[in-house]
């Protein structure tokens, strides 16, 4: 291994919360290695400040003060691993899903998990999506339509939740405050998370709905998952909802 690379390695383990003594030999004699928490705090400061950035609303919830301890305590469990930090804090969520006896919010992980669906909503790469152009050049063609193998693209999230959260979610996300007292009620749900020119959108789904993206997700055709749709729900309109499906931007042609 080079002086070099010795060297990087020691400060990368010092990151990680290793033994500063790691560095005396790239250090003159007498150097003072207590600089080196210098770096550290640095690297931390920073990476809870990403953190901050992609989980606003947990942050809204439980004080800046209570999440920089927790996610300092998360850098320094999941440090980053990757070049870039945008979108660091994968794990975030299910950290705090296990940190439940700590902060006593058992809704928290539900909102963690929206904040991350936002992220991912955000940065997913730009795509064509299905249109109903696309559907236009397959009309008369029931086989080939029903045959369609579909994908659900990049810039949509499903979030499945224990909790009704999808209403303060959205109001701290552009308030960043409460006016009134949480009330939060057990309530499973699956939510709908989308890109469509910049903005970010959520919704509520339908159990039709869910069953027909579950479908979507497996990347089976729009007969099978329109057949699963129906069979958990009789009264599924398949014309209105795969409609708006198309108007959203959430749906795409699997290639293969």
């Amino acid at each position: 291994m080079s002086t070099l690379d010795g060297y990087m390695t020691a400060l990368v383990s010092i990151l990680d919360g290793g033994d500063k003594a790691a560095l005396a030999d790239y250090c003159e004699a007498n150097t003072d290695l207590e600089i080196s928490a210098v770096y550290r705090n640095g690297f931390i400061k920073t990476c809870v400040k990403v953190l901050k950035s992609n989980y606003p609303v947990v942050m809204s919830l439980v004080g800046e003060d209570y999440f920089f301890n927790l996610a300092r305590l998360f850098v320094q469990k999941y440090p980053p691993r990757q070049g870039s930090l945008t979108g660091y804090g994968l794990e975030f969520p299910q950290e705090i899903e296990d940190c439940i006896n700590q902060h006593h919010l058992p809704y928290l992980a539900d909102i963690a998990y929206l904040d991350r669906a936002w992220v991912e909503c955000y940065f997913a790469t730009d795509g064509p999506s299905l249109s109903g152009d696309d559907i236009n050049k397959l009309e008369g063609d029931a086989v080939s339509l029903t045959e369609l193998p579909l994908s659900l693209a990049p810039w949509a999230q499903i979030v499945k939740t224990q909790f009704d959260v999808a209403d303060l979610w959205t109001t701290l996300k552009h308030q960043g405050q409460l006016n009134s007292n949480v009330n939060v009620a057990p309530d499973n749900q699956t939510i709908l998370v989308w890109r469509k020119e910049g903005a970010i959108n959520l919704r509520q789904l339908t159990t039709g709905e869910q069953n027909f993206l579950a479908a979507v997700c497996r990347r089976e055709t729009l007969g099978t998952s329109a057949q699963e749709a129906l069979e958990a729900d009789p009264e599924f309109d398949l014309t209105h909802y795969f409609a708006a499906f198309l108007q959203q931007g959430i749906l795409q042609k699997e290639q293969g």
